[in-house]
């Protein structure tokens, strides 16, 4: 894909923040299935996208945060 991925409104992901990742799709398939890679998964970084504004990118700093300090009290 090329350009700005929009999400929702006129919240778009520069396409330089984007990470792309393909791999083998799980489950039915045609003729082949196992040799394509036919499954892609976008990310980007939620806390130091451009696409939000500073309370936002905060915001998602703090989950991000909290997050691990749960994982670290579950083990």
């Amino acid at each position: 894909m090329t350009g700005p991925l929009p999400v929702r409104g006129s919240v778009v992901v520069p396409e330089a923040e984007l990470a792309w990742r393909f791999s083998r799709s799980s489950g039915p398939g045609g003729q082949g299935v196992n040799t394509t890679d036919s499954r892609v998964e976008p990310s980007f970084d939620l806390a130091g996208t451009t696409a939000l504004g500073p309370a936002l990118r905060l915001t998602a700093k703090k989950h991000r945060s909290d997050l691990k300090r749960l994982r670290r009290t579950e083990d």
